[in-house]
């Protein structure tokens, strides 16, 4: 049971601190102090951060290299190392910023992780086209990868001591397990083991992992089984597997997290948790709720996730090469620029004024965290006391993203691997909707069960799964659908709207289920629709 004095067991260490907003906040004194992360899972684990390239080439941010060098053993670089930086014309390499990381990192007795070698993202477009401007032959493609491999790890031989090799290349299909990449279209199933190949012979002495996000879903864990077993049978294993570890306060259990650690170590690597960061968000919540401040329940709620998942790593420890934390701070950390662009999340350690938050105790003392806190009730955001709102005009559409999207009692909603935006725009008599559903457990379409409805003009409109305009796009589905309204319809300029996505759930007991504003789920009718207001 929490009392008034254990807050002091956190934020004695949290002086408030003013900061001009056009500069970095100095980190505050008390992180100087505090006992060493990395010292406190000295006997499980190395733990470490990913660094920007900011923090060695702008002098506001040279404090911060201090608190790192305190904190951590070993470094990764945030961006420097992947192809992009490194070789953006064929031929043409480009260590500078890799190097600076480097020798810093060497000159204060810390470690460097290799962060990747392949990746379907942040590669320039060169690498796969041929000389007549179409797509390289699989020779070329095998040549330029052997290049950049050897160039590489030999560069940094000696000084890297492990690297991510294969970098997101599974998907959430057990039946069809990699994930469709220029890399699998060119050179087919077989680049994996090659690629780990062509690592182990350019630095025999470097630790090689394959690194993915997701494992705590089964579906995307049973695909990464599917990988290590076929890469033993290839020769060409890893010493490691990096769990990437994005995870929310929401979203998964601590339970999952430790089925899938166990059932990748059983495969004989071991398990990096590679990119460790906690969200603040729902994954499905796409609203900007935290900008001013982190809600002081939140923070408490966030603490208790990351002390009880690190109480989960350190049980785990025989099994865990290392726990890379990918940001400790709040202001620069990726989650405020995904999914949601510009949005401030919370996802780090240090707050945006420099302070130790509650996580940093609940990382560091997982232990001292809840004896003084825990447990602590879940927090979630007070629905709205108004029904939201969206507005369409004539000559630019508008983006409902379903910030307030309402899950009734007992629904299965997987929420972790869910996304849903809707894009609205009035063109003529008819109001189109394009619907853009993200859900990892599909693979190029979703079931014909599968069904978008909109309630408008008093009545509930319904489009499947099965018709013509549902399209696969990327790793979801788009669906665009053209809903006629009426003159007076138009002319009211105010209309009662709501809408429903719902799918078959992977568990046989029920569906996914979400509507926009309605929270009593009527059949007919929404109790509480939303309002769609035409200009």
């Amino acid at each position: 049971m929490r009392n008034s004095n254990s807050h002091a067991v956190v934020f004695a260490l949290a002086l408030p601190a003013m900061v001009a907003a056009s500069e970095p906040a100095a980190p505050h004194e008390s992180l100087m102090h505090a006992s060493s992360l990395h010292h406190a899972y000295a006997d499980a684990f190395p733990v470490g951060t990913a660094v920007p390239r900011d923090f060695l080439t702008d002098r506001a941010y040279a404090p911060r290299l201090d608190v790192i060098r305190r904190h951590f053993d070993h470094v990764v670089a945030e961006n420097e190392m992947k192809w992009e930086r490194l070789q953006p014309e064929e031929g043409v390499f480009t260590f500078e910023e890799a190097d600076r990381l480097v020798d810093w990192a060497e000159a204060n007795g810390l470690r460097v992780w290799g962060h990747t070698l392949l990746w379907h993202n942040q590669v320039p477009d060169w690498v796969f086209e041929g000389p007549d401007g179409g797509e390289a032959p699989p020779a070329l493609l095998r040549e330029r990868l052997h290049t950049h491999i050897e160039t590489v790890m030999g560069h940094f031989r000696g000084r890297v001591y492990g690297w991510d090799v294969l970098n997101e290349v599974l998907t959430s299909d057990p039946a069809d397990p990699f994930r469709d990449s220029r890399w699998l279209r060119i050179l087919g199933e077989d680049y994996m083991a090659e690629t780990i190949r062509l690592a182990r012979a350019a630095d025999p002495d470097a630790l090689l992992a394959v690194n993915d996000y997701g494992m705590s879903n089964p579906d995307k864990l049973a695909s990464a089984l599917h990988l290590l077993e076929r890469l033993g049978a290839e020769e060409a294993m890893p010493d490691i597997f990096g769990m990437q570890s994005h995870m929310s306060v929401y979203w998964p259990p601590v339970e999952m997290i430790e089925n899938s650690l166990r059932a990748l170590a059983a495969t004989g690597v071991r398990v990096a948790i590679s990119e460790f960061d906690m969200s603040v968000y729902d994954w499905t919540d796409t609203a900007d709720r935290y900008r001013e401040a982190l809600p002081e329940p939140l923070a408490l709620f966030q603490a208790d996730r990351i002390a009880r998942v690190m109480q989960l790593y350190r049980r785990c420890a025989a099994d865990i090469e290392r726990v890379t934390h990918w940001g400790p701070f709040d202001d620069r950390n990726w989650k405020n620029n995904f999914p949601v662009e510009g949005r401030r999340d919370h996802a780090g350690l240090i707050d945006r004024h420099g302070r130790p938050k509650p996580a940093f105790l609940a990382f560091q003392s997982p232990g001292v965290f809840l004896a003084a806190f825990g447990p602590v009730p879940e927090w979630r955001p007070e629905e709205p006391e108004t029904a939201p709102e969206v507005s369409v005009r004539a000559d630019r559409p508008a983006y409902l993203r379903l910030s307030q999207l309402a899950v009734p009692p007992n629904t299965l909603v997987d929420r972790g691997r869910l996304r849903v935006s809707v894009e609205l725009a009035l063109a003529g008599d008819a109001l189109e909707a394009a619907l853009d559903v993200t859900d990892t457990r599909w693979n190029g379409r979703a079931s014909d069960e599968t069904v978008l409805r909109v309630y408008l003009d008093g009545k509930w409109h319904a489009f499947s799964a099965d018709v013509p305009e549902w399209e696969a796009s990327g790793e979801g589905e788009r669906l665009r659908v053209r809903l006629a309204l009426s003159p007076h319809v138009i002319e009211a300029g105010e209309i009662a709207f709501d809408l429903e996505w719902r799918a078959p759930a992977a568990d046989p007991r029920g569906t996914y289920l979400l509507r926009w504003a309605d929270t009593a789920y009527g059949d007919d009718a929404p109790e509480r629709a939303g309002v769609l207001r035409l200009d």
